[in-house]
């Protein structure tokens, strides 16, 4: 069926191209310098700005391997739809990262499964593209929930000590900051590492969606992707922040000690 021109296709790719440069650049400066006192501010503001980036890009794989456009005869239609159906939809992949707790679980829908559905989409329709490779999302999910992990782990050991020891002891224990300078510490670490496994990941999908749009130029470009997405990420980030002061308000109780 009738896709898209050549040179509009090559201008979607071009499009991928530098956002995904733009993403690399702002989690390459900004994820150090968050981990640095005196210039976390700025990194934080950095890495947020690259999380919207990646949003967008996140938004834009998912529009690209959809079922056919409606453009395409009804049997090629069908077809697609009987033999391929994508686990999620790209307005779904990015706002439910904004569900706490429940984002933990869909890093592995939206990232990994994008690979394999990914690979998916290219075997099926017979396109010699190189897939993308499922190693990098399934790493890039695993390194962003041990931060997490490692938190409740903490806490519920602590927490333990307390009731077995005593309020005197879990509060000479915590006076010490040995315990929650060593999570920080490590969280900072692996931070770091999702945050290059994610460059290296964003590339890789950017290269595969960009050969499907050269090799089958047939989806529009997102008309309302960039607008969706920043709503998404506004509403969910007062919700992921109010989360976080939680979470930081738990630490402090923890960290000095309730009177009883």
């Amino acid at each position: 069926y009738h896709g898209l021109p050549l040179d509009q296709a090559s201008r979607q790719v071009d499009s991928l191209r530098t956002l995904t440069t733009l993403y690399s650049w702002l989690i390459g400066f900004g994820a150090p310098l968050s981990v640095i006192p005196v210039a976390s501010m700025i990194g934080l503001l950095l890495v947020l700005a690259g999380v919207v980036v990646g949003s967008v890009l996140l938004f834009s794989y998912w529009h690209y391997i959809q079922e056919s456009h409606p453009q395409a005869s009804p049997s090629e239609y069908w077809d697609n739809i009987k033999h391929y159906r994508p686990r999620t939809t790209p307005l779904k992949s990015v706002g439910f990262h904004f569900i706490p707790l429940f984002n933990v679980y869909w890093y592995f829908v939206s990232f990994w499964g994008l690979s394999l559905d990914m690979t998916r989409y290219i075997h099926e329709r017979n396109k010699d593209i190189r897939p993308p490779d499922s190693r990098l999302s399934l790493w890039f999910c695993i390194l962003m929930i041990i931060p997490l992990l490692a938190v409740v782990l903490v806490l519920g050991s602590l927490f333990s000590s307390n009731a077995l020891e005593g309020m005197e002891s879990f509060e000479e224990m915590m006076n010490t900051n040995a315990t929650m300078l060593g999570l920080q510490v490590f969280n900072a670490l692996v931070s770091l590492i999702a945050y290059v496994v994610s460059i290296f990941m964003f590339r890789d999908f950017s290269r595969a969606v960009s050969e499907i749009l050269m090799a089958e130029p047939v989806k529009p470009r997102p008309k309302y992707s960039h607008l969706a997405i920043l709503i998404a990420c506004c509403i969910g980030g007062i919700v992921l922040l109010f989360f976080i002061l939680l979470m930081l308000v738990i630490l402090f109780v923890a960290s000095t000690g309730v009177p009883g």
